[in-house]
Formats: structure tokens, C-alpha cells, sequence
């Protein structure tokens, strides 16, 4: 056997892993970005343009600004789901109708809440 053929099988399973990696980090959306996980499954990434984010819980309404949040679960059978950054996680109402966010291209897409599934917040400084 030769060498070359000896160690084909190992670099090629190498270069597949690094381009699945490559993909599964891309279905993610870039890092610099929000990412908006539509109704249907597709995801949309870009900045999401909400000042804040109301929510309604047995307390009362409570108010995030985006750098608190690490990402929202719209509609589930508990309620709204707001996972926050610093580790926390409230169930509860939001009360945001749409979420408009900015795309690469400068164009901004207003989604309806009624489209969004998922919420991913990027960090914010």
C-alpha cells in the first residue's frame, strides 16, 4: 500500500468535518449579526432594530434593552420565552408586534410576530 493511499482516508474525513463546520457555523448566521429564525424554518441575520423589549409577566411589565438578552422563543407552550445574557430566563407575554432588522444590504425587513420564531441576540457593548 502506498503512502499516499494510506492516508487519504484521514484527510479527506478531515477537510469533511472542517467544511461541515464551516456550514453548521454559517446556518448560524455571521457573529456580527442577530439572527431571526422565521415561522417557517428559515433564518433571517442582521441587526435587529428594537430599542427595547417589553414583556408581561405575573409581576408586571418588565423592559429589556437588547444587550440583556441573549434570545427569545416566540409562542411556546409556556409562553414567550426571553433567555437573558446573564444567564436568567422569564416566561411571560411580549408585547413587541413586529421587529424590524437591518440587513447587510442596508435594506431593514419589518417582521410581524406572527412571522419570527426565535429571537438571537448577538452581544452588545
Amino acid at each position: 500500500m502506498s503512502m499516499s493511499r494510506r492516508f487519504s482516508i484521514p484527510i479527506a474525513a478531515g477537510w469533511a468535518l472542517a467544511i461541515a463546520s464551516l456550514l453548521a457555523a454559517s446556518a448560524e448566521g455571521p457573529v456580527w449579526a442577530d439572527v431571526v429564525i422565521l415561522a417557517n424554518g428559515d433564518h433571517v441575520s442582521g441587526e435587529l432594530q428594537v430599542p427595547d423589549l417589553q414583556v408581561v409577566t405575573h409581576e408586571g411589565v418588565v423592559r429589556f434593552e437588547p444587550a440583556a438578552l441573549a434570545g427569545v422563543t416566540l409562542g411556546a407552550v409556556s409562553g414567550d420565552v426571553v433567555k437573558l445574557r446573564a444567564g436568567g430566563v422569564i416566561t411571560g407575554l411580549v408585547v413587541t408586534a413586529t421587529f424590524p432588522i437591518r440587513l447587510e444590504s442596508g435594506q431593514t425587513l419589518v417582521l410581524t410576530r406572527h412571522q419570527v420564531g426565535d429571537l438571537h441576540f448577538r452581544p452588545r457593548r
